[in-house]
């Protein structure tokens, strides 16, 4: 599916007014490929980070006091575990924000969709300096 017809939000406002599913379901067909293309390696880096944070938060002493103290395994994983094993990953995410950007670029050529990705590549091929310094910058 190349290029994009009908989007989300056009779908969500034909659904809400004229009770009709079939925008937002065209919609979600044609964002389906392109968003798993920019998150599939943004999702795999995370949970991975997530994983190997979590193992390492889950053998401290806190959390050994929390199981003492008799609160449910999911109550220790989840209030104790995560809540400090989400720091340095809120920080990659942060980090990798700026890559997605960069992905989105290729993916917007791949998909045929209009968008300053799009912008940049056709800047390059013209030649036209101020659109990709204002495109890079």
């Amino acid at each position: 599916m190349f290029g994009r017809e009908g989007s989300i939000f056009g779908g969500l406002w034909v659904l809400f007014t004229q009770f009709r599913a079939d925008e937002l379901i065209t919609g979600i067909r044609y964002i389906i490929l392109p968003a798993l293309s920019i998150g599939t390696s943004m999702m795999a880096i995370i949970a991975r980070l997530t994983r190997s944070s979590l193992l390492e938060v889950l053998g401290k002493d806190y959390i050994r006091t929390a199981q003492a103290k008799g609160l449910s395994k999911r109550v220790v994983v989840i209030k104790h575990g995560l809540r400090n094993a989400l720091l340095p990953v809120i920080t990659i995410v942060g980090i990798q924000f700026g890559a997605m950007l960069g992905g989105a670029v290729v993916t917007e050529t791949v998909f045929a969709w209009p968008g300053v990705g799009r912008l940049i590549i056709n800047a390059i091929s013209q030649r036209d300096f101020p659109v990709i310094q204002g495109g890079c910058s």
